[in-house]
């Protein structure tokens, strides 16, 4: 009888921690299968500025100094200009806060730094297979934090592309 008490308790122990790692092994691939807060929620870099037609051929590229994208989990997000940026937002950085509107939908509203404005974008989220895993790409739609990176040729017709880092 001491036995299968001992075994009962076991059993329910094994359930109980997988029952609870659950949570916690999503991986970032399933979080990112549609825009969400969960996805949104850490560190992102500026990629480089593309086509919205072609957002894998970068127009300009930011990977020798990266900007980098931070979506805090308490609303707030931040943004490093990148030391690439012309003009006088080089190097600065902007913040603000953000919520998704619906899953389609961000609304990003600046408190801090006048290199950006405020805007409600409509970005899509998208996982790509490399060797070392996935990788997440968030793709902008438009051109918002590096508006003179593109310089007006393509007429909006440029998107910034960047990766989820953490």
């Amino acid at each position: 009888m001491k036995i299968q008490f001992m075994a009962a308790i076991a059993v329910s122990s094994i359930f109980a921690l997988t029952a609870c790692s659950d949570d916690e092994s999503e991986s970032l691939a399933d979080k990112c299968e549609t825009l969400s807060e969960d996805c949104l929620e850490g560190t992102w870099t500026l990629n480089h500025v593309a086509l919205k037609e072609d957002p894998s051929t970068p127009l300009t590229n930011f990977a020798s100094a990266p900007s980098v994208l931070t979506f805090n989990n308490d609303g707030t997000f931040s943004y490093q200009f990148s030391t690439l940026t012309s003009g006088g937002c080089a190097g600065m950085t902007n913040s603000g806060k953000w919520a998704l509107l619906n899953d389609t939908q961000l609304q990003m509203k600046v408190t801090n730094g006048d290199c950006i404005t405020n805007r409600t974008l409509s970005p899509t989220v998208s996982v790509e297979s490399n060797d070392a895993g996935d990788k997440v790409i968030l793709n902008l739609q438009e051109v918002y934090f590096q508006q003179d990176a593109s310089n007006g040729i393509n007429a909006g017709n440029d998107t910034e592309i960047f990766s989820r880092t953490e």
